[in-house]
């Protein structure tokens, strides 16, 4: 628990004492068989009088004509009723009864008095909620421990709590028990509808309210345990209205909940979109076996056992919220979504077709064949199954066509581009075709093609990617890749154990930002394979995913294996050349003394600044305008990371790359990068890089800064080593450089860096908690937005800073 929120934790440490007294009184009560349902259904007395008997308890065989609406209770059992109130009537009637539930009473009638024995009635299915009860308060604590930190985890938890709680039915023997229940039912009551909105509210995680607040309106559902009180006990609303009034309220609270459920779907990513479904996965499956009851029921009275064997269907919703929220990837929902639609449908068209026609059916049969009705009916029914399932492979591809259309063209595209890679005259087409093919239908960050280069993998296709660096063959990553023999998801628990990659292999799949690897290979050998990104979209990549693009790269792996390794080897060597970068100065240094290029795991601080529309800028002018200006944008950025200490590692036009504490360790590397992104910032917005060119109202610059840990060191390319710093802390850096954009800044930190940098950030923004392309967890983010330095708030702080380096 130390983990948890105080708020939480207090949360935990008053209601779970309650649920626990309240359950354990339950199962004592149930346990003793003991009736405890009572007949009757009374008002309160006025001061001095004697409560009044409305009728008999709704939905209940009347067990007696002696007593009648209007009837005064006087004595219950050996207990005086003058002055009870409907609660003190319920408590005395079970207190008064004896072990088989029997209890006198004796009442006045026009007059007369008479006396009566009044049976309790016992639970016909006592244990019938006690899986759900168990499933809302088991899961919601489990979740909660799990993911402490999930704002949806934190609202769904008093929910669940307390929906379980008034499931709990533990009124006894004594009074005070009794009223102890009633008072809770009245109190959960009144709580569970609004905390059971709030956390719809809050689901998904990305929808949820910063501050956890929810809209006032939702405590008017407050009145469900008021009508509730008053549908038994007459207050403070007569019998009769609360009997109308409390069904409806519930039903309106369904309908509430499925709206803002449907209009959070609407309004999500993909991912949160992915959790939704889950969440009405488990309403459905928790709600229709129930309906199925109450039909069958009202069909034929004598079903009406199955209502209460059907509420144990329930335990479907937390465990529905359960895997929304902590493993939302485990399965295909759409596939599964699909697949209990199907069957349902059919199965209800058969219910429905065999309640009608079986017995007709049936009848004939018999007839002819003299053998009995009933058996006949059985084995019809027993011989739809097959066609039931039948028929479902055939409809299931049609439903999938029409509920998730971009599923089914995913699956059409795939199928199309095996086609076109079995049809490739060389290598270059083949690895054109396959790149593109994939970057187009699955929307990756970013996609690279790599094949064998004798002992080592090449990319010979990247897009997307900041770096593509080269893996050893006989390396554990790509020999347990090729044992596995279908794609692995990154993403996935356990995944990366499961491979084993080194330290380089490690911080080479986080500099590349990779989330899926694709073997592509026949039997253990492996002749290429295929590193995506994260989906632009935000989605995850589902079993269904895997299982379609491990058929095409089957499919691919034959064409793969008609070009030997020379050409392959020719066509990765191109495409180094169009990715060559200038050796970092820092390095050239170092090499020059003889000390080598050093490697290793380290923290560093990342810099990635780019060139807002740099395409658009320089399409028109002349080469040698275009190329003046990009050297003075390279002489800036260059002046601006040097002079702080940092080492610019890749530099492309308009983008660089720069680290600080490496390759020599840099004391404050947090705030010499914070400070040479300013100066970058100051000196690009003071000038006209691109002289006749339309000018854009938002930043001609965005840069991201990320510090953490780094694999930094020597890659090995086709014909030279590559010195760069690679892993999650790049991949972040890049994605802040790329926010910068969305949120019109010119600057965006990740937290450790701006909490180290020290007063040069004293006017950024704080963005707690936003959520990252290409990255599954939210991040909080500072940025330095375009109206603060329009404001002058680089005239503040930050110009003696840098004024100051300038005169040195």
């Amino acid at each position: 628990m130390g983990s948890l929120r105080a708020r939480d934790r207090l949360l935990l440490l008053a209601l779970l004492p309650i649920w626990l007294v309240c359950f354990a009184l339950f199962v004592g009560e149930r346990w003793s068989g003991r009736p405890t349902r009572p007949t009757l259904l009374v008002t309160s007395s006025a001061a001095g009088g004697y409560p009044e008997v409305v009728r008999y308890r709704p939905g209940l065989a009347r067990p007696t004509d002696a007593l009648r609406a209007g009837d005064r209770l006087l004595r219950i059992g050996a207990r005086d009723a003058e002055g009870l109130s409907a609660v003190g009537v319920l408590a005395e009637s079970l207190a008064q009864a004896d072990p088989a539930g029997l209890f006198e009473v004796e009442y006045e009638r026009d007059g007369v008095r008479s006396s009566e024995r009044i049976a309790l009635l016992p639970e016909e299915w006592p244990w019938r909620t006690t899986a759900s009860t168990l499933a809302f308060a088991g899961i919601a604590v489990l979740l909660i421990l799990r993911a402490p930190r999930s704002r949806t985890a934190q609202a769904f938890l008093p929910a669940s709590l307390v929906w379980s709680l008034s499931w709990i039915e533990f009124q006894g023997a004594l009074p005070l028990q009794t009223w102890a229940y009633v008072a809770v039912r009245t109190v959960t009551g009144c709580l569970w509808a609004p905390l059971m909105l709030r956390a719809a509210l809050h689901f998904p995680e990305e929808l949820a309210p910063p501050s956890g607040r929810a809209p006032r309106w939702i405590w008017a559902f407050s009145l469900l345990g008021l009508t509730w009180t008053s549908m038994w006990f007459g207050f403070p609303l007569p019998i009769e209205v609360g009997t109308r009034l409390n069904p409806a309220l519930g039903a309106l609270v369904i309908v509430v909940v499925l709206a803002v459920l449907t209009r959070n779907y609407l309004r999500a990513g993909p991912a949160g979109r992915r959790q939704v479904k889950w969440v009405l996965l488990g309403i459905y499956l928790g709600t229709l076996p129930v309906l199925a009851a109450v039909v069958a029921a009202a069909v034929d009275p004598d079903l009406v056992w199955l209502w209460s064997i059907s509420l144990s269907a329930l335990v479907a919703i937390p465990l529905s919220i359960f895997f929304a929220i902590t493993r939302a990837n485990l399965f295909d929902i759409d596939r599964v979504i699909s697949t209990t639609a199907t069957y349902s449908l059919l199965l209800t068209a058969a219910l429905a077709g065999g309640l009608a026609a079986l017995p007709r059916l049936a009848e004939a049969v018999s007839a002819r064949t003299e053998l009995e009705p009933s058996s006949v009916q059985v084995a019809l029914g027993v011989g739809l199954a097959p066609l039931v399932v039948v028929i479902g492979r055939s409809v299931r591809p049609r439903l999938d066509r029409f509920f998730f259309a971009e599923r089914y063209a995913l699956q059409s595209g795939l199928d199309a581009l095996a086609r076109r890679l079995a049809a490739a005259p060389d290598p270059e087409s083949l690895v054109e075709a396959a790149g593109e093919g994939l970057d187009v239908l699955v929307r990756p960050a970013c996609c690279v093609f790599y094949g064998r280069a004798g002992s080592v993998f090449v990319p010979v296709f990247v897009r997307g990617a900041q770096l593509a660096p080269t893996f050893p063959a006989n390396g554990p990553l790509l020999r347990g890749l090729a044992e596995r023999g279908a794609p692995v998801d990154l993403e996935r628990r356990g995944a990366l154990a499961v491979l084993a990659p080194g330290a380089e292999e490690r911080g080479a799949l986080g500099s590349l930002g990779a989330s899926l690897l694709i073997p592509v290979g026949e039997g253990a050998r492996l002749s290429a394979f295929v590193a995506l990104g994260p989906k632009r979209s935000g989605d995850v990549y589902t079993a269904t995913d895997l299982a379609m693009l491990g058929a095409t790269a089957a499919s691919m792996a034959g064409s793969v294996m008609r070009f030997d390794e020379k050409e392959v080897l020719r066509e990765a060597r191109a495409v180094q050349e169009r990715l060559r970068r200038y050796v970092p100065s820092a390095l050239a240094s170092s090499l020059a003394r003889g000390a080598g290029a050093p490697s290793g795991e380290r923290e560093v601080t990342v810099l990635f600044a780019d060139l807002r529309s740099y395409t658009a800028l320089s399409q028109g002018l002349p080469a040698d305008q275009v190329f003046a200006s990009v050297s003075r944008y390279a002489a800036i950025v260059s002046d601006a990371v040097a002079g702080r200490g940092g080492t610019v590692v890749e530099f492309a036009g308009d983008g660089l790359m720069a680290v600080f504490g490496a390759p020599e360790p840099l004391p404050d590397k947090e705030r010499a990068a914070v400070l040479a992104a300013l100066e970058i910032a100051r000196e690009v917005a003071s000038l006209s890089l691109f002289p006749g060119a339309p000018r854009s109202p938002n930043p001609p610059v965005g840069i991201g800064v990320a510090t953490g840990e780094a694999y930094v060191g020597t890659i090995h390319a086709v014909d030279r080593d590559i010195w760069s710093a690679i892993g999650n802390t790049t991949n972040l850096a890049a994605r802040l450089q790329s926010l910068t954009r969305e949120l019109e800044a010119w600057i965006a930190l990740d937290d450790v860096t701006w909490r180290r940098a020290g007063d040069p950030c004293r006017h950024f923004t704080h963005h707690p908690q936003l959520p990252l392309r290409g990255l599954r967890t939210p991040h909080a983010v500072h940025t330095l937005q375009a109206r603060s330095l329009e404001r002058g708030l680089l005239k503040g702080v930050w110009p003696r800073t840098l004024e100051t380096r300038r005169r040195a």
